[in-house]
């Protein structure tokens, strides 16, 4: 019987590049070295080996192996990232705040319009903040009547996910009037 090593192949170097950016883009607190807990390990690895038959029924064989921990676990039992966005949770002693939304994590830019799954909140990027997207409201008056800004047409700014009617200001005549252009939900994050 003849035994078959796998040899297992180098990472490449794009791989290894995307581990680097990925590990300087972290805090050390985001950063997870190590073989401890769960999902631990992880990292690249590389084996040799060498086999050689001397008969059709016997066979020899060697195997020599090297490996070396990457990103992995936490170091903590049940720890992990969850939700795998590059970021653990803050029950882990890391910084995402809903670890089982991956549209959730520190530093997230983009806006949204419905809360978030794992929180049922509109901090995507786990500032502690639900920050609105569009600030402004109209305001119609002369002798400065701002035709190029699209506003809100309401006294202030509507919270996080709710529709409301929004325009410009218009010039009619001597007046600087209020035009409702649709209706647009409020994003944050």
């Amino acid at each position: 019987m003849v035994k078959r090593m796998v040899q297992r192949s180098k990472p490449s170097l794009g791989g290894v590049a995307l581990l680097f950016l990925i590990s300087a883009a972290c805090s050390p607190a985001d950063r997870q070295f190590g073989t401890g807990g769960a999902g631990g390990g992880g990292g690249a690895s590389s084996a040799s080996s060498s086999a050689s038959a001397s008969s059709s029924t016997s066979a020899s064989s060697s195997a020599t192996s090297s490996s070396s921990a990457g990103a992995g676990g936490s170091g903590g039992a049940g720890c992990s990232d969850a939700d795998m966005d590059g970021f653990t949770s803050i029950a882990c002693g890391g910084k995402d705040c809903a670890d089982n939304d991956v549209l959730v994590y520190p530093g997230e830019l983009k806006w949204y319009t419905t809360p978030s799954n794992g929180t049922k909140s509109f901090d995507y990027n786990c500032d502690g903040i639900e920050e609105i997207q569009f600030t402004g409201i109209l305001k119609c008056t002369l002798p400065n009547c701002d035709t190029n800004s699209k506003n809100w047409a309401s006294i202030t700014p509507p919270n996080c996910g709710v529709t409301v009617d929004y325009g410009a200001c218009q010039i009619m005549g001597f007046m600087c009037v209020p035009v409702v252009l649709g209706k647009r939900v409020q994003g944050c994050r």
